[in-house]
């Protein structure tokens, strides 16, 4: 008998209520066991969400020249990029290889809302939805966050509190639909070095590691997909999971996503959270400040989960 597997699907209307302890459980039995799952009635706009993938479209159809005005300087992640038009610098050639798909990355401060390096001009509506984008996602990141420590009796602000002053980056990836002899790329396998994601897809084409199996993500045309990243692994002692997962082409739609990554200051440390280290437990990470473990990114790419395995303190 073949078993289909599916990441757990968590409606968050009763989360604000009298079911909020019922859901703050499943947020952790997810986080757990699967390290992805998706999010209904969460309180972001499903027009908001549908604008954000429709300037996106707009961008990634317009002419090379437009696009062009935004491509990735020699020192930077920040802009456009298709490996098959541009070169990748030395700053990005563990980021981005040969075959990732086209995509766009930008960044957002909303505390001190100032970091808008490279964003693309046009449309001139993509930079006004991405902002109300990003602010509403910011609001849902820190809510789950709020979830998941609750979910296991913690303060509400024991892992969100490391996100002061957080950064919150963008990236679109564009797979348009193949034809003979056209580029469209993908993404490795990889773990995220956020806190969390959040990801609006609205076209199969997301594979998330389940023990020793890929399993296809159907996304829900008003839900967001939701992953542990690498910090909260690091902050739970490894009781929530960042796991591997990358991105495919769908087979027969053009297909479009848009991660939103939430992440604390540079000065930000993250260790094992002193709550967690009760009866003999002990602590499975080595602390880490955020902007030393951005530039091991850097310098090493994604690496399925190499970054993370250089914190794991031995037995």
């Amino acid at each position: 008998m073949t078993v289909k597997l599916e990441i757990p699907v968590i409606d968050l209307a009763g989360s604000d209520g009298a079911e909020r302890e019922k859901v703050c459980k499943e947020v952790v039995r997810a986080a757990e066991e699967w390290g992805f799952f998706q999010v209904i009635n969460h309180g972001v706009d499903e027009s908001l969400m549908k604008k954000a993938l429709d300037v996106y479209t707009e961008f990634f159809h317009s002419p090379l020249e437009e696009k062009m005005k935004v491509v990735i300087p020699e020192d930077s992640i920040e802009g456009w990029k298709h490996p098959k038009l541009t070169q990748t610098s030395d700053y990005l050639q563990h980021v981005s290889s040969a075959y990732s798909a086209e995509y766009v990355a930008n960044s957002w401060i909303p505390a001190t809302p100032r970091y808008t390096k490279n964003w693309p001009p046009s449309p001139s509506c993509l930079r006004p939805t991405m902002i109300d984008f990003v602010n509403a996602g910011t609001g849902l990141h820190e809510k789950l966050l709020r979830m998941m420590a609750e979910g296991i009796g913690l303060e509400s602000d024991a892992f969100v509190k490391y996100f002061a002053d957080p950064r919150v980056s963008i990236r679109a990836n564009f797979y348009p639909l193949k034809t003979d002899g056209s580029f469209v790329g993908s993404l490795d396998p990889h773990s995220d070095i956020s806190g969390t994601t959040l990801l609006t897809d609205f076209v199969d084409g997301l594979e998330v590691k389940k023990d020793e199996t890929w399993v296809r993500v159907h996304p829900l045309p008003s839900g967001f997909v939701v992953n542990v990243g690498d910090l909260v692994e690091i902050l739970s002692n490894g009781r929530f999971k960042s796991v591997l997962h990358r991105g495919c082409p769908n087979e027969s739609k053009e297909r479009l996503s848009v991660a939103c990554f939430y992440m604390p200051n540079d000065n930000a440390v993250l260790a094992p959270l002193k709550e967690l280290l009760v009866d003999g437990q002990q602590t499975k990470y080595k602390a880490v400040r955020f902007d030393e473990y951005f530039e091991s990114f850097l310098a090493n790419g994604n690496n399925l989960k190499g970054r993370i395995q250089t914190l794991k303190v031995e037995d």
